[in-house]
């Protein structure tokens, strides 16, 4: 559906998803791009130095292959997933030798295999009190806001065919934070377009919650001043936490659904928008259904619901509010 209106559709899995053969049906049945879960993290692929090992993302990029379906690395970098010892490094040009090599080695290695790869996630946050709103982590620590070309530039380098994508969260909701966070990741992308960092795409995680306050207004001047960058814009990991909705199965899902609604009607108007990714395909497999995240929990227990597909692989009215939103915008 998405692929006539030439945006493409999918959604985040993990390797031992492969072992469900009900989940792998309904997955082929639905999307036509999957994008690694936690496979293409640094600090998975090599916890120990000197040894990395590709076998789990091997999988996920031959799986994508042998079905047609596009493939999406998620990430290159991300401040969560550094490896241990790489935190230990003290010498920067060591440091930078390590890092550099491991995102050549990663992106060539799938050269021509992979649409698009988030190069860097969620390197903004405005408790750090810089600025320029940059996170005070690792590789800040180590080399300063320069790292952030040295990463494009590499990715580059090493996959010229691939678009490449910073990607982040929390600019969605009509709030003071938000806002900030907006303006922080436009100054951001503002930066790296003019020193001629190959910044593709921008990333919108899009994790949404039920009662958070949104103006559609607001958020669609918001993607314009983004896209008027010549910045492309993808929804990434799209899905709804349903804690502040009642129990109620039908009740919830229609909320569930009205928030997927209201988020992506002004969002898929925007012509730059190439196409939206769930953060899962189906409550079976949620990391909202995990809990990772305390504001994840509802207060009576119940397990969330908060994607296009049920537990049982069965579709709810967050699947047709999707469907109807794309159906929406004119064809690409």
């Amino acid at each position: 559906m998405a692929a006539i209106r030439g945006l493409f559709y999918g959604a985040a899995i993990a390797t031992r998803h492969l072992n469900d053969p009900a989940f792998v049906a309904a997955l082929l049945q639905e999307c036509g791009m999957i994008v690694s879960e936690w496979e293409a993290q640094w600090a998975a692929l090599e916890p120990v130095r000197g040894k990395p090992d590709y076998t789990a993302l091997d999988r996920l990029v031959e799986f994508a292959a042998s079905n047609g379906l596009l493939f999406r690395g998620h990430s290159g970098i991300w401040y969560k997933r550094v490896p241990d010892w790489f935190g230990a490094i003290n010498d920067r040009a060591e440091a930078e030798r390590l890092m550099l090599e491991h995102v050549q080695a990663k992106f060539s290695r799938y050269r021509g295999r992979v649409q698009s790869w988030d190069v860097l996630n969620e390197a903004v946050d405005l408790r750090s009190g810089r600025p320029d709103g940059l996170r005070r982590e690792v590789l800040l620590d180590k080399f300063g806001p320069g790292y952030i070309d040295l990463l494009f530039h590499a990715a580059r380098a090493a996959d010229p065919q691939a678009l490449l994508c910073y990607n982040d969260y929390g600019v969605e909701y009509d709030t003071p934070w938000h806002a900030g966070r907006r303006e922080a990741i436009l100054a951001l992308l503002r930066g790296c377009r003019s020193r001629g960092v190959p910044v593709d795409v921008f990333g919108i995680q899009a994790h949404l919650r039920i009662g958070a306050r949104f103006n559609a207004d607001i958020w669609a001047r918001w993607l314009d001043e983004v896209a008027g960058l010549g910045i492309k814009l993808m929804i990434t990991e799209i899905d709804v936490t349903d804690a502040a909705a009642p129990g109620d199965i039908a009740e919830r899902d229609r909320q569930v659904a009205a928030e997927y609604e209201r988020f992506l009607a002004p969002t898929l108007k925007n012509p730059a928008l190439i196409g939206m990714l769930a953060w899962g395909l189906s409550d079976r497999y949620s990391w909202i259904v995990r809990g990772t995240e305390p504001y994840h929990k509802r207060p009576d227990g119940l397990p969330p619901r908060p994607l296009p597909l049920d537990a049982d692989l069965k579709r709810k009215p967050a699947w047709q509010a999707m469907a109807d939103a794309v159906i929406a915008v004119p064809k690409r």
